[in-house]
């Protein structure tokens, strides 16, 4: 009896090893209808992301979990529902999607140089080897203005200002640099009212200052004022004065906007009031300067060793005067001279006879001085501001 039990202990499913029986039995995957399926193998490697390269990268990443959810699949000893499976393969996917799109920095690609158009790139670069002042070690590439319109290209000087060449097709490649390139991008650069440099910086006529023109006005710099911009009815006003040579001098301030509606900007020698809508003619021009007055004095058969002098005249930023002196009787022991308010020296010019003298001279109020010594003296003179 105990042997036909063993018999039958043998021949019995149980008794077989559990090999055999996973063997036997067929793998269930994603509803094949009991066929086993071979399922697709993902291949990340370095030549699909080179960014990659020598480091632990996503695509490893997503790799690796992928094949932990394929054994876990197609282990019998996790036989779950197929649904879980599925999910957890889409979540993979969609991970993966969301780190090759932005999540992980070493896929970024790097930007490619923008294509520069040849015309803007010839001028550019023949502009840049005419500066004479600029910094050759501090140079970048060309590049696509804000308003996708021209280019430019930024430098510095010789004295570590920062500047820029900028190219507009219609225009041409223009430098701009220190203070007026300051204002100039306070102003929107390109964008701004202004819009593209028409010239390069330039020297003003006086040699005092510099300046650029723009397609929308125009910026003017001196160390003594600063820089400032000049547009619309008043710069027209102002060139018609004569610029910044005439009585008003160079703008001390930009223009800002009154009240009533008035635009207003002050000058060295005086304002500038226009209204919107309105014609150059309209505009208002106050004087405030000396430019074009003058100052008498004169000495008539007075007592010896008098003195004498003009009234104070205030000579601005750049300012020219112009000495008259008519010594009647050729007295040797007359004298003049040019005096400065608050000094009782002589300021670089005098003499003892008659006199016709221009000459530009600094900032300052201003005598012109008479003394006769000894004898009495006939003599008159005048003191002119020219500018």
């Amino acid at each position: 009896m105990n042997q036909e039990k063993n018999k039958q202990n043998e021949n019995s499913p149980e008794s077989k090893d559990d090999t055999s029986l996973n063997k036997a039995k067929p793998q269930l995957n994603h509803d094949n209808g009991g066929k086993k399926e071979n399922l697709p193998k993902f291949s990340f490697n370095d030549k699909a992301f080179p960014h990659n390269k020598g480091k632990i990268s996503i695509a490893e990443k997503i790799s690796n979990q992928y094949k932990t959810v394929i054994t876990v699949i197609n282990n019998p000893s996790n036989n779950k529902l197929h649904l879980i499976s599925i999910i957890a393969i889409a979540s993979i996917i969609v991970i993966a999607l969301f780190s090759l799109l932005a999540l992980d920095p070493m896929l970024s690609t790097e930007k490619s140089k923008p294509e520069v158009d040849s015309e803007a790139a010839k001028e550019i670069s023949e502009k840049y080897k005419s500066i004479q002042f600029k910094n050759e070690s501090s140079v970048s590439d060309i590049k696509p203005t804000s308003d996708k319109v021209g280019y430019y290209q930024m430098f510095l000087t010789t004295f570590g200002d920062r500047g820029g060449i900028y190219y507009h097709p219609d225009i041409g490649a223009f430098e701009v640099h220190g203070d007026i390139y300051k204002k100039w991008k306070d102003l929107e650069a390109e964008k701004g009212l202004l819009g593209y440099p028409k010239t390069d910086q330039l020297p003003t006529p006086d040699i005092i200052g510099q300046f650029n023109h723009f397609q929308g006005g125009s910026i003017y710099w001196t160390p003594a004022t600063g820089a400032h911009v000049v547009y619309g009815p008043i710069r027209d006003k102002w060139s018609k004065l004569s610029w910044e040579r005439g009585f008003l001098g160079y703008p001390i301030s930009d223009p800002y906007q009154l009240s009533d509606r008035e635009i207003k900007q002050e000058f060295e020698g005086g304002t500038i009031t226009c209204k919107p809508n309105k014609t150059v003619n309209d505009c208002v021009v106050k004087n405030t300067s000396n430019k074009g007055n003058s100052s008498f004095v004169s000495l008539t058969e007075v007592e010896s060793f008098k003195k004498t002098k003009t009234g104070p005249l205030f000579v601005p930023l750049g300012g020219r005067i112009h000495i008259t002196v008519n010594n009647f009787n050729h007295n040797p022991n007359f004298e003049w001279y040019l005096m400065v308010e608050n000094k009782d020296e002589p300021f670089r010019y005098s003499g003892h006879d008659t006199a016709n003298i221009t000459a530009d001279v600094p900032v300052g109020t201003y005598r012109l001085v008479f003394h006769c010594g000894g004898k009495a003296c006939s003599a008159n003179g005048r003191l002119v501001v020219l500018k």
